[in-house]
């Protein structure tokens, strides 16, 4: 009996640390930071819990824990001006951060909870500390504007094609449950309860109808 209670605690003892294993593996994301014409740059990332990263040398990939945006980063480089910037996680990130990862930008763990990614990419640029010429400042100023609009522009187009995606989903679920219709009951007779205890029938006829019709008896 001892046995059979030491073989049950055990295989408990092994859920347990395989579920922490996961959780850990859901929480952990992969970075790459590259520092233009400031190679061998180091970065330290620090996120909003106090949790610390560093990267001794880039261009390089680096892992740290999702779940406490914003992340601040320092980049330090002799002859370089030391570079500080926030980084915030979102749920839009590109395919191309899906298919290295292998998960999607708004990523569930085993426990239930959600976290938004950080870039999968970050670049900076270090600001060199002296110039040859005004014209060489210029031309570093416009190289570095001009990658950071591409970068904004980027992810623009991201969030605005997520925000799409999201809208698709909320109505389609709204038109499978207003066309779904229980065996032996028409659907124009089908009525459902809500919170204010008010009764809403559904037979509308589109989404939209749907969702001004619900939102007026709940007010």
């Amino acid at each position: 009996m001892h046995k059979k209670r030491f073989i049950q605690l055990l295989s408990v003892a092994s859920l347990l640390v395989s579920g922490c294993t996961a959780l850990n593996h859901a929480h952990d994301q992969s970075i790459l930071i590259i520092t233009p014409d400031a190679e061998g740059a180091k970065c330290k990332l620090t996120d909003r819990k106090g949790n610390e990263w560093k990267l001794m040398r880039t261009p390089g990939n680096i892992t740290v824990e999702r779940g406490h945006p914003p992340m601040s980063v320092i980049c330090t480089k002799t002859g370089y001006h030391t570079l500080v910037e926030m980084v915030d996680a979102n749920p839009y990130e590109s395919d191309y951060n899906d298919l290295v990862q292998g998960v999607t930008g708004l990523t569930k763990d085993p426990f239930g909870q959600v976290t938004d990614k950080y870039p999968y990419k970050l670049t900076f640029y270090l600001e060199p500390l002296t110039f040859a010429s005004e014209v060489d400042k210029k031309r570093w100023l416009a190289n570095r504007d001009f990658a950071k609009q591409q970068q904004a522009t980027e992810q623009a187009i991201l969030r605005k094609d997520y925000e799409k995606q999201q809208e698709e989903r909320r109505k389609n679920s709204l038109f499978q449950f207003n066309n779904s219709e229980p065996e032996g009951k028409p659907l124009a007779d089908r009525e459902v309860p809500v919170i204010s205890g008010q009764i809403i029938p559904l037979d509308f006829q589109d989404t939209d109808t749907m969702i001004t019709t619900i939102d007026n008896h709940t007010r």
